[in-house]
């Protein structure tokens, strides 16, 4: 059977088929904290829609296929001959903090509780990042701090420092 163009791996929460987020966990693809998960290559495509055929012909296919299943799945897109790319490089707030694109006391982003607030970054420390978040220093985690979008959280400060004088 051919697969169809444009076929996506199902990636529902709420009917319980979340198979797109764990083959990408499973490749170490990483998704961002907001916006499109990014698509899965076309060789563990095709690997799933092919599996998920078998197991239907068979008569064993579940609303998702268990860990075993996507293993397989995994293993047959290497063999299909097209490679499983790497994923690019994900940026952190280190890295931003090392290119000097922020200073200390200034405004950041803090992902906290499944949400974006406005933050002021105070220092690093081993491998958390200490921001002010609402009058409380939090260690974070650096995929979890970026910087602010133009016009993002316009009543908030740039920096701590002006405010204090410093």
């Amino acid at each position: 059977m051919q697969m169809p163009d444009g076929y996506q791996i199902p990636d529902d929460p709420d009917a319980g088929h979340m198979d797109a987020a764990y083959l990408r966990t499973c490749l170490g693809i990483p998704t961002p904290l907001s916006g499109e998960p990014p698509q899965l290559p076309m060789a563990v495509r095709k690997a799933y829609f092919h599996m998920a055929h078998a197991l239907s012909r068979l008569g064993a296919k579940r609303p998702r296929m268990d860990a075993t299943q996507i293993a397989t799945v995994v293993a047959l897109s290497a063999m299909l001959g097209d490679s499983v790319e790497e994923p690019p490089p994900t940026r952190t707030f280190l890295d931003d903090l090392e290119d000097g694109i922020v200073d200390e006391g200034g405004k950041v982003v803090v992902r906290y509780r499944a949400a974006d607030h406005p933050g002021h970054f105070l220092r690093v420390e081993g491998d958390k990042i200490v921001v002010l978040h609402d009058g409380n220093e939090r260690r974070c985690h650096p995929t979890a701090i970026r910087i602010p979008n133009d016009g993002e959280f316009p009543d908030v400060p740039s920096s701590i420092n002006n405010l204090a004088g410093a």
